[in-house]
């Protein structure tokens, strides 16, 4: 995976899901207030931004409004 805190939620939330009661795990999928986590790769991170820009969701928008797109799907 490549980022240490995401693998530090998998672990705790492995043993105790209830521990971190914001975040979830199902699916392969950290999830914090619902949104899929991301994390610290750099590389998902630039792929999200690519695909939310040329996206119907995203539409061309422009930076702040892509931005700010991606925060209702993503953490």
């Amino acid at each position: 995976m490549g980022d240490p805190k995401a693998q530090e939620l998998i672990t705790t939330l492995a043993i105790n899901g209830k521990e971190i009661p914001e975040y979830s795990y199902s699916s392969g999928i950290i999830r914090y207030k619902g949104r899929a986590y991301v994390g610290a790769v750099t590389q998902l991170r630039q792929q999200i931004i690519a695909c939310m820009h040329t996206s119907t969701i995203g539409g061309h928008l422009g930076n702040l409004e892509t931005y700010q797109r991606i925060k209702t799907y993503f953490f």
